[in-house]
């Protein structure tokens, strides 16, 4: 998840919505053995009505991190109890994360060998959250898309990251996620699965012979454009201070021109400077 497109205003409080007790969405739930397949994430066309289940798994790789521009809305979803930080987690597959136009994290719609294990934050998330994080996101803008995505969950040491004091989770490769959930109606899609038969080159090697990843959401760059920022840009495992110290905020930027404009120019600036 990127944070910062959508134009979502910062709120002075939380209001509390009410959480269904319907089930996870079928596709949301990864079964024993039957790993996703490497293909590219399913995109919806931006008409589409988005399905929101009542509760998810949300991968963050951008400014929704902690630490980074747009972190408050996570702050204001989990002292709402509308989310739930869980841990670290890198991605299973392969993927390009790129920056685009005003340093503005994209996670790239392809499955790609020169890609990473694009490395970030795993939190649970209510039908809420998952609303204010598609309002923020633009998903009904045709900005990004809330897809599908493998993640397993990574000690802090390993990822290279910071230890916050105020980290409550399992570091323990092995641990039960759902363990740690504390939201209404914990995920059946929250347990970890294991699979030692996955072969695809796409995949992260496990030094261990046990290999525990959760099936999440994440936030891709839509496929009109993003399969052509592939080219583009260099990729990058991990959205860090370094690419954030350049990023220009919503605000700051130019009024001329939509979000969808500046990155189509900012395609075409990059393939000419390329060639």
């Amino acid at each position: 998840m990127c944070g910062m497109e959508g134009g979502v205003s910062r709120s002075s409080s939380m209001s509390v919505s009410s959480v269904s007790a319907a089930a996870v969405p079928d596709p949301l739930v990864c079964k024993i053995n039957q790993p996703e397949r490497s293909v590219a994430p399913t995109v919806r066309s931006s008409s589409e009505a988005l399905e929101i289940p009542s509760h998810t798994l949300a991968f963050v790789y951008g400014t929704l991190k902690r630490g980074f521009g747009n972190h408050w809305l996570m702050e204001e979803l989990m002292e709402g109890s509308h989310a739930q930080f869980l841990g670290y987690g890198c991605t299973i597959r392969r993927f390009p994360l790129v920056c685009g136009p005003f340093q503005v994290p994209f996670l790239l719609p392809s499955l790609s060998p020169a890609g990473h294990h694009v490395r970030g934050e795993l939190y649970q998330v209510d039908s809420f959250a998952i609303k204010r994080l598609d309002e923020l996101e633009g998903v009904g803008k045709g900005h990004y898309e809330r897809c599908p995505i493998d993640v397993r969950m990574t000690p802090s040491t390993e990822m290279g990251f910071p230890v916050h004091q105020d980290d409550d989770i399992h570091e323990d490769l092995r641990c039960d996620v759902s363990s740690s959930c504390i939201l209404t109606e914990p995920l059946s899609s929250c347990r970890i699965y294991m699979d030692s038969s996955i072969k695809d080159e796409s995949i992260l090697e496990v030094s261990s012979e046990f290999s525990g990843y959760v099936r999440a959401e994440a936030y891709f760059a839509c496929a009109d454009y993003g399969l052509r920022m592939a080219d583009c840009a260099q990729h990058i495992p991990c959205y860090t201070k370094k690419e954030a110290s350049t990023y220009v905020p919503r605000k700051y930027r130019p009024p001329n021109r939509t979000f969808l404009e500046h990155v189509h120019a900012w395609i075409e600036e990059q393939r000419v400077v390329c060639t």
